[in-house]
């Protein structure tokens, strides 16, 4: 079996990091969702990817520049407001794990607070480039699930992630090979990768590419487009019935 990661929801199909982009990977059945945080100016935590709302809405400024009620009067896409990590946790309870992207200093201390007050420690994992966020975290929850995003070669992020004591982490598949798979395994670190259409890459080049992961050892898929590898997985009999 393979798990899936909707990569701030169904981000293909939907706005991204909003509670509806969320609420349609739910629909379809995903394992995991991702969102990223970042701190408000008045200390809230808030599920956005960039540190501007500039991209994803109709405003301008940084995150940290403005208020929750300021962020709440923007359009983050059809309509859909930017949400706090708080209401993402509500739509996910006992529907689906989630995982967390802590994006900058301030923000592992909050979410581990968060997420203990809403006890789901166990339905959540924790993720960042940074090492002393995680760091951070094992200390402040030591059962935490944590998961190491990182740019160096595989073979030394392998190793440092053994170092931290890590659930899981993403890989870059083209880089990937069994061997580093296995040792990855015996360490207990989880590894997913991102997999999305292309043009000249449909469902059948999916469909393949899925099958060869699975081959090498990959445990699961991160996609924008949730509906797609779902199938294809499905059509692998890479999921329970």
């Amino acid at each position: 079996m393979m798990f899936v990661v909707a990569h701030r929801g169904a981000s293909g199909v939907e706005p991204e990091n909003t509670l509806l982009s969320f609420s349609k990977a739910i629909e379809l059945g995903v394992d995991f969702i991702e969102c990223d945080v970042h701190l408000s100016k008045d200390g809230y935590l808030i599920v956005i990817h960039d540190e501007t709302v500039d991209r994803t809405t109709n405003g301008q400024g940084k995150v940290s520049g403005l208020t929750l009620s300021e962020l709440k009067l923007l359009d983050a896409g059809k309509g859909e407001q930017i949400p706090t990590l708080e209401e993402v946790l509500d739509l996910s309870k006992g529907k689906v794990q989630v995982i967390i992207e802590l994006k900058e200093a301030g923000t592992a201390e909050p979410a581990v607070s968060m997420v203990k007050r809403v006890r789901m420690s166990e339905e959540v994992v924790i993720s960042s480039f940074y090492t002393d966020f995680l760091r951070k975290v094992k200390e402040l929850s030591p059962e935490q699930r944590i998961s190491l995003l990182s740019g160096a070669p595989i073979s030394e992020a392998i190793e440092e992630a053994i170092n931290i004591g890590i659930w899981g982490m993403p890989v870059n598949s083209a880089e990937i090979t069994y061997e580093m798979a296995q040792k990855a395994h015996a360490h207990g670190i989880t590894l997913r990768t991102s997999l999305n259409p292309a043009p000249g890459r449909g469902e059948e080049w999916i469909k393949e590419e899925i099958k060869r992961l699975h081959s090498i050892g990959i445990d699961g898929i991160a996609t924008d487009y949730p509906s797609l590898i779902l199938s294809a997985m499905g059509r692998l009999s890479l999921r329970a019935k």
